[in-house]
């Protein structure tokens, strides 16, 4: 390596290591964690929709969350909303949830209409509030009222017909009312610890051992909270640039877009082809998985995320490779990592899952990234009910075309940096040789935190890494691509969905905007068009009245014009 280029790299580590430990974006701008607190309060007498059974949920903007188990169901009814969880077996469950930004010491409270026809255990018919410091279940049995979390019960007859509850909390107190009379009155009760900083109001079935039967007519609020989405933007005017928005439309009725742009610059989204930029799609054999990826002599693997243990200390996943004469075969991929177990956000124990990236070096090795628990991690996540360990990211190669991984170096690690620390990774190779590692910390758990998308670099093929630096103010699932023009794009989520820019190859990032805030799991991905035009691919998660979210994927499209 020549003298110059050794003191631009080592030039750049500075600059990262430097902003990192400031606590600054990487060009000297403030890193704002948590922008929107500057947004003031509503009065606490303000009534504000969650659901209305005619109209179904009415929460504008609409920053709702579900936990929609596969064993039960909702429906519409001239009653009302009807929630039904049949079974006590995992996973069942079915909870309409609203971060609601509670201050415990002005308290809230919420308000439900709704009939309770079954339920076996607590949880299994009920209302969740929590403040970030306490939390309480009330569940509505047929012939009584209990705090699930405290097991303070009086009786009443919920299965009788429709009657209104109402709780009312604040500091460490709660109490419940039926009808307008007093039924528990919990002084001092409202003890119970937040899960994390769980923040926010629910209601449905909320546990996989509990069956419940309810039908609900209203929900409505009291907080005294803050709205937490952003402005939608489809024109930027950034320094040195000009972004448009052209186009926005519904492309399928599913969502959860993974997304693979083939070398010819083919799109392949969930099983569906496009070869005009998205305009028309047509079927395809190929999945696109989160983590897939076309070789340079054509082949197109399709790599299992996950893992699970294997023999010999080794985690396995299952994964897909279609060869250049279109034979598609599954295949087990060995990842020779030495991981302990740590549980994913469905509570099931799993090895490192393969990261988002696959890069063919020079010899014609691949590295990727992966991320998980490897021994000596064992801070837990804060926020999460499970037991879960915080991540850390690390480079994996691959000798043999994909079939097996070996651990290479760590890429980032730091147990106090994030919710769930480094994880999500996503790489891309610059022109120059260097290669770019964009890490999720955690994202969006609640109406005032946020946890920002974090970069770093190597200029040794991946031997060496920067300190990571933050380059956003939240996000997951980030994207990252360069464009003819030489601006790099860079497309993340939560809360809302954003696009970045870096117009000196990564050193240094601007123009921060939402394009998108519809109800959605702000998983985006990002597809490069001639022209320096970009395509972004995201969901539509918004609930009717039958509770049941519209699951659609939508195609934007973006020009991106350099102007100096």
């Amino acid at each position: 390596m020549n003298p110059t280029r050794m003191l631009a790299i080592l030039a750049r580590l500075i600059l990262c290591a430097a902003a990192a430990a400031a606590g600054a974006w990487p060009d000297g701008k403030p890193v704002s964690y948590n922008r929107n607190l500057d947004t003031p309060r509503e009065p606490i007498d303000v009534w504000r929709t969650l659901y209305d059974m005619e109209t179904g949920f009415r929460h504008e903007p609409p920053i709702h969350s579900t936990w929609l188990a596969p064993l039960t169901r909702s429906e519409w009814t001239p009653e009302g909303l009807r929630i039904i969880d049949p079974t006590a077996q995992k996973p069942s469950g079915r909870v309409y949830f609203l971060d609601w930004d509670i201050d415990p010491a002005v308290g809230g409270a919420a308000e439900v209409v709704m009939k309770t026809l079954a339920c076996s255990e607590s949880w299994g018919a009920g209302l969740l509030v929590s403040d970030g410091v306490h939390e309480e279940g009330i569940t509505f049995f047929t012939n009584r009222v209990e705090l699930s979390r405290q097991k303070i019960s009086a009786p009443f007859d919920c299965g009788s017909g429709f009657h209104t509850y109402r709780v009312e909390f604040r500091g460490t107190n709660i109490a419940v009312f039926a009808d307008g009379e007093l039924l528990i009155d919990g002084q001092g009760r409202f003890t119970h610890p937040a899960s994390g900083i769980r923040n926010r109001v629910g209601f449905g079935s909320g546990s996989n051992a509990a069956r419940g039967d309810s039908v609900w007519q209203r929900v409505r609020y009291r907080s005294g909270g803050r709205v937490f989405m952003p402005e939608v933007q489809s024109v930027m005017e950034i320094p040195g640039l000009k972004v448009t928005l052209e186009k926005s439309r519904k492309l399928f009725d599913h969502a959860w877009p993974t997304l693979l742009q083939k070398r010819n610059g083919d799109i392949i989204m969930r099983g569906n082809l496009s070869s005009d930029g998205g305009e028309t799609w047509t079927p395809s054999p190929i999945a696109s998985t989160w983590t897939a990826f076309e070789c340079r002599d054509g082949t197109i693997l399709e790599l299992g995320y996950h893992s699970r243990p294997g023999p010999d200390g080794t985690w396995i996943t299952d994964s897909h490779r279609t060869l250049p004469d279109g034979k598609r075969a599954k295949e087990t991929t060995v990842l020779r990592i030495p991981a302990p177990p740590n549980k994913g956000d469905d509570s099931e124990t799993y090895g490192p899952a393969l990261g988002h990236g696959v890069l063919e070096m020079d010899d014609g090795s691949l590295i990727a990234t992966a991320f998980g628990r490897l021994e000596g991690d064992d801070t837990c996540v804060p926020a999460f009910e499970w037991e879960a360990y915080k991540y850390r990211t690390f480079l994996v190669r691959s000798t043999d075309r994909g079939r097996s991984w070996d651990y290479v170096t760590t890429i980032a690690r730091d147990p106090e940096i994030g919710i769930e620390s480094f994880c999500e990774p996503w790489l891309l190779r610059l022109p120059d040789g260097d290669i770019l590692c964009f890490m999720r910390t955690g994202g969006y758990l609640s109406a005032e935190k946020y946890t920002p998308i974090y970069l770093s670099r190597s200029s040794d093929d991946g031997a060496t890494w920067s300190e990571p630096a933050p380059i956003t103010d939240r996000g997951v699932m980030p994207r990252a691509r360069l464009l003819e023009n030489g601006v790099i794009v860079l497309s993340y989520g939560r809360n809302g969905s954003w696009l970045a820019f870096s117009l000196d190859m990564g050193h240094t990032w601007t123009g921060h905007f939402c394009y998108a805030n519809n109800p959605s799991y702000e998983n985006n991905h990002l597809a490069v068009l001639p022209g320096n035009r970009i395509l972004l691919l995201h969901d539509n998660t918004a609930l009717g009245r039958d509770g049941n979210p519209a699951n659609e994927t939508y195609g934007t499209w973006f020009t991106v014009e350099r102007t100096e």
